[in-house]
């Protein structure tokens, strides 16, 4: 399951799509600012590892969906888009990152499967994290008090980044289910 031989019986379509979206979660991750996790301090490190275990717990503590497909249905999307209102985005990828690497060992999926699930999940909470960052940076126009203000500079932001999240999730996953399905 580990050789490239799975990777090469996939059909030529699917393996350019598949090689584009890990190839682009790759980019995205090196063009990080990486030395934002060197301000972090120790409080903050434990509060990382606390969310990337509930979101690694979640995802094994899975329901089965009942359809006698093999799909689970989780909560763990929660603690990692908690995350995005904490930590700057490289913090986000390697909770992303360490989670994937935790529920996919001793995994039965085909590597590259796995591989591009981690692929989407970069891009998917690594721009809703650089997203919220960027929005909540954002001046607002309007003095609308100090409690609505810090309010509306908080929820909009995360709200937008909440959209994005899930936009890149379905567009992805669908693009991959179209073109395997020749639709």
């Amino acid at each position: 399951r580990w050789g490239l031989r799975t990777f090469f019986e996939m059909t030529w379509p699917i393996r350019m799509y598949s090689l584009a979206i890990i190839a682009g979660a790759a980019i995205f991750a090196a063009m990080l600012d990486w030395y934002l996790l060197l301000d972090l301090g120790a409080g903050d490190y434990a509060g990382l590892l606390v969310f990337t275990g509930l979101a690694a717990l979640s995802q094994y503590m899975g329901v089965d969906s009942g359809t006698g497909h093999r799909v689970r249905s989780s909560i763990a999307f929660l603690p990692l888009l908690a995350l995005i209102l904490l930590f700057p985005a490289p913090a986000v990828v390697v909770a992303v990152f360490a989670t994937a690497l935790v529920n996919d060992f001793g995994s039965d999926r085909p590597y590259r499967t796995r591989l591009l699930n981690l692929a989407q999940l970069i891009l998917a909470y690594g721009a809703a994290a650089l997203l919220f960052g960027y929005l909540r940076d954002v001046p607002a126009g309007t003095d609308l008090g100090e409690d609505i203000g810090s309010f509306l500079q908080v929820f909009v932001p995360f709200y937008a980044a909440v959209l994005a999240f899930f936009a890149i999730n379905i567009l992805v996953v669908s693009g991959y289910f179209s073109i395997r399905d020749k639709q």
